[in-house]
């Protein structure tokens, strides 16, 4: 098991994209931000076609969220933990009877 300190925390941050799209659209767009602005590409942990989460290592997190923040996307919340989001955004549909 490795010791957080070596491989640092991870962070999640919760996104909104401006129009919908497919997963393969979403690794395209973001691997062209980051890679152009020299930084670690991040991975996506969860995509509905307008929403999701990703992974950033906790030293880059600033950095990801400022990359986030433009016309086609928009960061809604990070965390250290994928419960918290989750619960936030991503609650199942509750069915009514």
């Amino acid at each position: 098991m490795v010791v957080k300190s070596k491989r640092g925390r991870r962070r999640y941050i919760a996104f909104e994209a401006a129009v919908k799209m497919s997963e393969d659209q979403l690794l395209c767009s973001l691997r062209s931000y980051f890679e152009s602005a020299g930084a670690p590409v991040p991975k996506i942990i969860q995509f509905n076609g307008n929403r999701g989460i990703i992974r950033v290592n906790g030293t880059n997190v600033d950095k990801a969220r400022a990359l986030m923040n433009n016309q086609d996307f928009k960061t809604l919340l990070t965390s250290g933990t994928l419960l918290t989001i989750r619960e936030r955004y991503f609650k199942p549909c509750e069915k009514r009877y």
